[in-house]
C-alpha cells in the first residue's frame, strides 16, 4: 500500500508541473494581442460644419446695378475673407482727380452650426476683422481711397444660410429684396435656385455664385 499510494502521489504531481509547464508561454514566443483602431465618432457639430465643404465658390451682395459689390469667400472651416468695393468716379479734388474708391478687405469665421432643416442652417460671426482701420484715407494714382466697414455684415451676429430647393415662400422679404435683382428675377420663385446667405440682424441678402 505505502508503494502504490507513493506513485499515485508521484503521478498527480508530475501531471499538475506539466500543466502548469504548458500554460506558461516560453520567452519569445508570446501569443500577440492586437487593438483595433476606432476612429471618434463625430459630434453633430462636425457633422454640420462639413456643410461649408459644399459651399460655392463666393457669395455677393449686390444691388444688381452700380459700382459697388460686397464678395465672400468661405473656406471648408468656417473661416471667410472678403472684399467690399464702391467707386465714385465723379467725386474729385485736386488731390484726387479720378474719383473717390470706398473699400474694404475683411476676414472672420463662422461657427456653432446648426442645422433647422434640410435646406437651411443657422450659424454665428464668431469674429470679423478689417485689414485696414476703417476711416483711412489714402491717394493712389490719383483716386482717394477710403477705408468703410464691411457692407453687408452690419449688427453681425446670425447669419441663415439656404441650400437650393429651399421654400421661398417664408423666407425674409429683405433677405427676398436684395437677391433678386441680381438674381434676375421678375417673379419671386416657388424654390432657390441658387444659395442664400442671410445676415438676420442687418436685414442683407447674398446669393451664392
Amino acid at each position: 500500500m505505502y508503494k502504490k499510494g507513493s506513485i499515485i502521489l508521484s503521478v498527480l504531481i508530475i501531471a499538475a508541473i506539466s500543466g502548469c509547464s504548458a500554460a506558461a508561454p516560453t520567452p519569445g514566443n508570446e501569443p500577440e494581442v492586437t487593438y483595433e483602431a476606432q476612429s471618434p465618432e463625430p459630434t453633430p457639430s462636425d457633422t454640420e460644419a462639413s456643410i461649408f465643404s459644399e459651399l460655392p465658390e463666393k457669395f455677393v451682395f449686390s444691388s444688381g446695378a452700380g459700382a459697388w459689390e460686397t464678395i465672400v469667400e468661405i473656406k471648408s472651416d468656417g473661416a471667410f475673407i472678403g472684399n467690399y468695393h464702391d467707386s465714385n468716379m465723379g467725386d474729385t479734388g485736386p488731390d484726387y482727380p479720378n474719383g473717390i474708391r470706398y473699400e474694404c478687405n475683411f476676414s472672420g469665421k463662422f461657427t456653432d452650426v446648426k442645422k433647422i432643416a434640410d435646406d437651411e442652417y443657422s450659424m454665428r460671426v464668431e469674429y470679423i476683422n478689417t485689414e485696414e482701420e476703417v476711416g483711412k484715407e489714402t491717394i493712389i494714382d490719383g483716386v482717394k481711397v477710403i477705408t468703410e466697414e464691411p457692407y453687408g455684415f452690419e449688427n453681425a451676429g446670425e447669419f441663415r444660410l439656404y441650400l437650393p430647393g429651399r421654400n421661398t415662400k417664408d423666407l425674409p422679404e429683405e433677405f427676398i429684396n436684395w437677391v433678386r435683382g441680381p438674381l434676375g428675377w421678375s417673379e419671386v420663385p416657388a424654390e432657390m435656385p441658387a444659395y442664400g446667405l442671410y445676415n438676420v440682424a442687418g436685414g442683407k441678402g447674398f446669393y451664392g455664385d
